[in-house]
């Protein structure tokens, strides 16, 4: 087995660790408030998915700039 791939499962195992304990240790139910409803959902599921949702925008806007700068250069 190669480093990378062992360096991936264990950075693998260690992102499941960490989303195991936040769901673990914030149990709490919260409203969350959208324009016109508002949710009951427990706060751990609510970190994870804002962590997520940021995650996936900074991703995306990374691409995008990556993508022109190489189309500049």
């Amino acid at each position: 087995m190669r480093w990378s791939v062992l360096l991936l499962v264990l950075l693998t195992s260690i992102i499941f660790l960490f989303s195991f304990l936040i769901l673990n240790l914030n149990p709490d139910i919260v409203l969350f408030d959208f324009l016109f409803n508002e949710i009951q959902v427990s706060l751990g599921i609510l970190l994870l998915s804002f962590f997520l949702l940021g995650f996936l925008v900074c991703l995306t806007l990374e691409m995008i700039y990556f993508f022109k700068r190489r189309k500049n250069d």
